[in-house]
């Protein structure tokens, strides 16, 4: 909980309650069914591997051809946290967002 509000105080101190919009349409795509979504499981499982968002996951600017493209990939690729890699992508699977 302390490493989440270290890091949610840090993700404020760039936005500062400032939140904008944009005039258009909104194309939602869909993520399951509702019982599907293990909304519980996912913070069991981040907990039990004491998740760390400051040394778990990094913002990669990576190989696009976007330049503005940012995408968020794990930070480490250390043996204890490969359990927490493994179980991420099957609760992903779990979810059966594609049926």
């Amino acid at each position: 909980e302390q490493l989440y509000t270290k890091w949610a105080l840090k993700a404020y101190s760039f936005v500062q309650g400032r939140v904008g919009y944009v005039e258009g349409i909104v194309l939602h795509l869909w993520h399951g069914a509702k019982q599907n979504r293990q909304y519980d499981s996912r913070y069991k499982i981040l907990s039990a591997a004491k998740y760390n968002p400051n040394e778990d996951i990094r913002l990669s600017i990576g190989n696009s051809a976007c330049t503005e493209s940012k995408v968020w990939e794990w930070g480490t690729f250390s043996t204890p946290k490969m359990k927490l890699h493994r179980e991420v992508q099957e609760m992903f699977v779990d979810r059966l967002e594609d049926s």
